[in-house]
């Protein structure tokens, strides 16, 4: 209980405790130390006099990094001791390595967002400047078909009372007028209708 205290104070870098103890044995320890989140990444290893299998893996059950038996050498404890240290040391960069590596997938994810988001923004912008710019070609397109009509089939109109009411000798200007005139209402009808048709369909290449 002392040692358990001293740890959460202290927060060693290794402990190393007997199972033997009065109300708390190494293994209450270990387990009440691997339970708590500030104390549970320090490697622990418990020491004891009983070498049978069941008492090895109970204390390992409970959380114990490395088991040692009573006698030992100090330099089998320095050993062990050594190559806890290391093997955590080891644990820890591949933990931040990992951290590092989570937080530029992280930021490379919130790149790709922000290009989307700026590409989807871009896109609308094109549409809607597509779409002003296929409504002002329509508006154009009906005004000339207004503006150019107009004149037109007035023209073709009274070149048809010409033809039957003037002179002989005039009726032949009134025919190449009504044919002149007629030509180029088929004309504008047909160009009207192809910008009709390219405005309906801007994706398949037509022109702004």
């Amino acid at each position: 209980l002392d040692g358990l205290d001293k740890a959460r104070a202290l927060r060693p870098d290794i402990i190393v405790s007997d199972i033997m103890m009065p109300r708390l044995d190494g293994n209450g320890f270990v387990q009440r130390l691997k339970t708590d989140a500030a104390l549970r990444h320090i490697p622990v290893i418990l020491l004891s006099a009983k070498t049978s299998q069941d008492t090895i893996e109970t204390g390992l059950a409970h959380g114990a990094d490395e088991y040692l038996a009573k006698p030992f050498s100090a330099r089998e404890l320095l050993l062990r001791l050594r190559n806890l240290r290391r093997l955590r040391d080891q644990e820890r960069a591949l933990k931040q390595l990992n951290d590092h590596l989570e937080q530029r997938v992280q930021d490379q994810v919130q790149v790709i967002l922000r290009e989307r988001q700026a590409n989807v923004e871009a896109l609308e912008t094109e549409k809607a400047r597509t779409e002003q710019a296929l409504a002002f070609r329509s508006m154009l397109m009906d005004n000339m078909s207004h503006e150019f009509r107009t004149p037109l089939t007035s023209i073709i109109g009274y070149a048809e009372i010409l033809e039957v009411e003037t002179d002989a000798h005039l009726r032949e200007f009134a025919a190449f007028i009504l044919k002149g005139g007629r030509r180029l209402l088929r004309t504008l009808t047909a160009l009207i209708e192809y910008a009709r048709i390219e405005s309906e369909t801007p994706e398949e290449g037509g022109l702004l």
